[in-house]
């Protein structure tokens, strides 16, 4: 059977946007915990990989009626990020007909935003199944004013009014936002909206990520939040394991014991003592390079020579954008940038190092933290700048309606004046000259 070109194109939008929008932050999620398994590509006519992932093009398919019928193969493609522990697409494809887009973006347990949880489901050349959210990260499943005005922003755009809404699960209604869509798109226009809002809704989910830093457990009130954020967590997982009919499908093609590992390792797992570790992958770019030189190097020198050039142009982007007011370019992306300008730079490194003279030498970092203390002095400069100019702003608004209200008060006491010296006219011309005491009786 070939994947309906609706679930095709759904997976090439969102791993293209996760490629352009996340870049050099994205990375493979670690293979042991799912390629080493070989959860990658699994087939239920090879569940142990016996045929070494390529059982789908060896193997025939079994006729309706034969052992083995209906054939389940499933793709897993799993990233991590700065923000993300897991970004995962599953793609399942039965022989009788059913078709399964499963995609969960996990955020890391420290960053506040919403996970984002999108399932297509179709059976017999139909659409039975369209539901995406993002699943709130707060006891009382509320999301975030701006998060969710983005979210009916993006509804009233591309949803028709016509969208057939189906019923949400028990087990869904405990942690899906009053902004969640579930649908089953009868007409092409129906599913068309759908397509486009989930592309909208995944690609302004990842560029929102890109805005964030992760909560510092500072005081009471960030502690709390993070242990809610992982009670939150907790409670998505435990739901998404309580829907029985992912499981009946697996347990069907496969086993219990595999149903249950995959479901709850691969899925829906909640493990927060085990955190993904994530590096910067522009050294990933390399590749290009094999693509362009094939030869092997000759030496280390030629690897060094390539990776200082990559690092001089990630630097000097990432030192452009962030004074030019790119605000997620944040401490991490800066510190390595001025690091890399001090490493390489001499007369950098020299103006830097007669700047500091006048310091307590005590106070000052070590040579290889240089980039962290620039970086965040810098940040405080820039930011001292933005709230000066906010209060010299500020005190100009304040002096001008201070002028402004004693320029009235003038206005107005200079316009009480002009009418008593009227009145006082006035009496005068009605009552005639004044008598003066010097001047004769006119009797």
């Amino acid at each position: 059977g070939i994947l309906d070109e609706v679930f095709s194109f759904l997976v090439s939008r969102i791993e293209g946007s996760l490629r352009e929008i996340l870049d050099t932050d994205l990375a493979l999620y670690p293979a042991d915990k799912w390629k080493s398994k070989g959860w990658d590509f699994i087939d239920s006519l090879d569940p142990k990989r016996e045929w070494g992932g390529f059982s789908y093009v060896d193997m025939p398919s079994p006729l309706k009626g034969m052992e083995g019928y209906p054939r389940l193969l499933i793709e897993n493609r799993v990233y991590s990020s700065r923000v993300f522990r897991k970004l995962h697409l599953e793609v399942a494809y039965r022989q009788d007909g059913l078709q399964v887009l499963h995609m969960v973006f996990y955020p890391r347990y420290d960053f506040d935003i919403p996970i984002l949880a999108f399932d297509l489901v179709a059976a017999g050349g139909a659409i039975s199944l369209a539901i995406i959210d993002a699943c709130p990260v707060t006891d009382r499943l509320t999301l975030p004013s701006h998060y969710a005005e983005t979210m009916l922003e993006l509804q009233q755009h591309f949803l028709p009014e016509s969208c057939h809404e189906r019923r949400i699960p028990e087990w869904g209604s405990k942690i899906f936002s009053p902004l969640c869509v579930c649908i089953r798109p009868d007409e092409p226009e129906e599913l068309g909206g759908f397509m486009k809002y989930a592309v909208a809704l995944t690609r302004a989910h990842l560029m929102y990520s890109n805005l964030l830093d992760p909560l510092e457990p500072m005081d009471k009130p960030s502690l709390r939040r993070i242990s809610e954020l992982l009670s939150c967590h907790q409670r998505f997982c435990e739901q998404q394991l309580a829907n029985t009919k992912t499981a009946r499908v697996l347990e069907t093609a496969f086993n219990g014991d595999f149903t249950e590992q995959y479901m709850k390792q691969l899925m829906f797992d909640y493990t927060p003592r085990e955190d993904v570790p994530w590096f910067d992958g522009s050294l990933a770019k390399l590749y290009d390079y094999f693509e362009e030189t094939p030869e092997v190097w000759a030496n280390a020198e030629e690897f060094m020579k390539t990776r200082l050039k990559l690092d001089e142009q990630k630097a000097s982007e990432y030192l452009r954008r962030f004074l030019s007011g790119d605000q997620s370019i944040k401490l991490p992306r800066l510190s390595f940038a001025l690091q890399h300008m001090y490493d390489s730079d001499p007369d950098f490194q020299c103006a830097v190092d007669r700047s500091l003279e006048d310091k307590d030498p005590a106070s000052l970092p070590v040579e290889d933290e240089m980039g962290e203390y620039l970086a965040q002095q810098l940040m405080d400069l820039v930011h001292g700048q933005h709230k000066e100019a906010a209060m010299s702003a500020n005190a100009a608004s304040q002096q001008a309606g201070s002028a402004a209200q004693q320029q009235s008060s003038n206005k107005a006491t200079e316009g009480a004046e002009q009418d008593a010296a009227a009145q006082q006219q006035e009496k005068q011309d009605i009552g005639g000259p004044q008598q003066q005491p010097d001047e004769p009786s006119s009797s």
